[in-house]
């Protein structure tokens, strides 16, 4: 194994090893114990050597279904670090989805926590790809290989594979929308990686004095960037648990002197009900980011009439952009709080029509962007790539319209993918899962609009004639086969489904009675 130079490391690992260099002392992460950028740094190539001891070469795929953790960091970026092809998964999903995920995916090697209820069945439905098992109690990150008694041995900190990678290879595989029999998942290059972090970084005008309390889930978009925006600038992350209640995330705040919270706008109804914004030590707290979702405009008031002295920053943005697109700054919400702001550094927003064809200002049509964030295309799914990247532009599949100084209003979506909470979920997997009942004829699956998750998922179930079917048999069978978010909070049983004159169910027609 030849050792490396800075040169042989490219992308984000090479921004890590530079803070690393630069401030080794630094707290990077804080969890159970601070995780210093020294640390961090060390852990991350002694992960990378271990991988290529395992026989792994780069672009060899490498699933890791980790909560946010230390570890979660250090199998990321020791992935990147090899030259090898993190892909991130929920670690609450079902074995059938992370199973799919790990067979389409082409992983070769599968990073877990011992503990996690779906493994076994995972692993039994992936046989002859080993798991390298994350242990202890979140921090310090120990890594083994499945239940043998190897463990991960220390290298040297500078002894890593060279590679032939460049800024255009895939970096990063990320499943969209939950996984069905036929999985999507967006292509990230190194250079698309590096291009919407230093966007992020210029929009938020991010310092290495950040101390960001995050929540959100790493394994999406939106928690993805907030990692890599973070530790590219040398700041500090403040992790928490992806399930939290508001008062312990205000509390955590004071306690940890955070000074930036990212949230998806379906937080805010549970933070304004928790009564504890307005009485909570938040003197710390300079910058709230919104994105992963539509942001009310009345919520926005009482969020700034509650916390004045914090900005609000609101962004859009989509997985095949990498994360973020548009950036509605602070001082710009008051007068623009239906927008979701102009486009980030780098990037390019245009609306059009029906036959692409550039809409004037104020006319609805389809948003398109274009800029060295927009992926490189959908793995394995040419087709796919090819309706949403158009010479150049990415179609990201939602409708709205930019006012005379370049701001975008968004209206509606065209995708059917529902927008709970912090997830996205894919009401066809879900469908799948009620039409294994024996009893169900059909099903349709929509996104109810709701004041707290923005959308609940709820299901209209069409029974076999005569069958004794009840909603608690529904509901009890998807418990055992999805995930919580995924889980319908409405169940409907109907006798018949409209469809149209080919026989298709009208979703659209659940959508607009919603």
């Amino acid at each position: 194994m030849s050792t490396h130079t800075q040169r042989d490391l490219i992308g984000l690992p090479r921004l890590l090893r530079e803070r690393a260099s630069r401030h080794p002392s630094k707290v990077a992460l804080v969890e159970a114990s601070d995780i210093t950028y020294a640390e961090l740094w060390h852990r991350v190539t002694d992960l990378a050597q271990s991988y290529a001891s395992l026989g792994l070469r780069p672009g060899d795929r490498i699933v890791i279904a980790l909560e946010n953790s230390s570890a979660y960091v250090i199998a990321y970026y020791a992935a990147l670090a090899a030259h090898c092809v993190p892909v991130a998964l929920n670690p609450l999903a079902k074995a059938a989805e992370l199973a799919r995920a790990t067979a389409h995916s082409g992983a070769r090697l599968l990073v877990a926590r011992a503990e996690n209820r779906e493994l076994e069945a995972w692993l039994a439905a992936c046989p002859g790809i080993p798991s390298l098992l994350a242990c202890g109690e979140r921090s310090p990150a120990i890594f083994r290989l499945g239940t043998s008694a190897f463990t991960l041995k220390a290298h040297a900190a500078n002894s890593l594979v060279r590679s032939g990678t460049r800024l255009d290879s895939l970096a990063a595989l990320v499943y969209t929308s939950g996984t069905t029999a036929e999985p999507k998942a967006v292509m990230l290059s190194h250079r698309n990686l590096l291009a919407n972090v230093e966007s992020i970084v210029q929009a938020l005008a991010l310092t290495s004095d950040e101390r960001c309390l995050v929540s959100l889930p790493f394994f999406y978009a939106y928690g993805a960037s907030v990692l890599h925006s973070h530790l590219a600038v040398g700041a500090t992350l403040i992790l928490e648990e992806r399930t939290v209640y508001p008062a312990k995330l205000l509390a955590r705040i004071a306690e940890q002197g955070a000074t930036s919270l990212p949230l998806v706008p379906s937080m805010l109804p549970l933070l304004f009900r928790c009564g504890a914004l307005g009485s909570s030590d938040l003197s710390s707290l300079r910058r709230i980011t919104l994105a992963g979702g539509t942001c009310r405009p009345l919520e926005l008031v009482k969020l700034h009439s509650l916390l004045p002295s914090v900005e609000v920053f609101v962004m859009y943005g989509q997985t095949e952009a990498t994360a973020r697109l548009t950036c509605l700054p602070a001082e710009l919400l008051e007068g623009r709080i239906n927008s979701v702001g102009r486009a980030i550094p780098g990037v390019q927003v245009e609306v059009r029509g029906a036959a692409g064809e550039h809409l004037s200002i104020g006319n609805i049509g389809d948003v398109y962007a274009r800029g060295p964030s927009v992926m490189l295309g959908y793995y394995r799914d040419p087709a796919a790539t090819a309706a949403v990247l158009q010479n150049g532009w990415l179609k990201t599949g939602d409708l709205g319209y930019l006012d005379g100084e370049g701001f975008l209003h968004l209206h509606g979506r065209r995708t059917d993918i529902i927008k709970t909470g912090a997830h996205r979920v894919n009401p066809h997997e879900i469908e799948e899962v009620l039409c294994e009942l024996e009893d169900v004829e059909d099903a349709v699956v929509t996104g109810v609009p709701d004041d707290i998750m923005g959308e609940v998922i709820t299901a209209r179930v069409q029974t076999r004639h005569g069958s004794p079917l009840s909603v608690e048999e529904v509901q009890r069978h998807c418990r055992a086969r999805l995930c919580a978010h995924k889980l319908p909070r409405r169940v409907e049983l109907v006798v018949a489904l409209p469809r149209t004159a080919s026989g298709k169910t009208l979703r659209r027609r659940f959508m607009k009675a919603s």
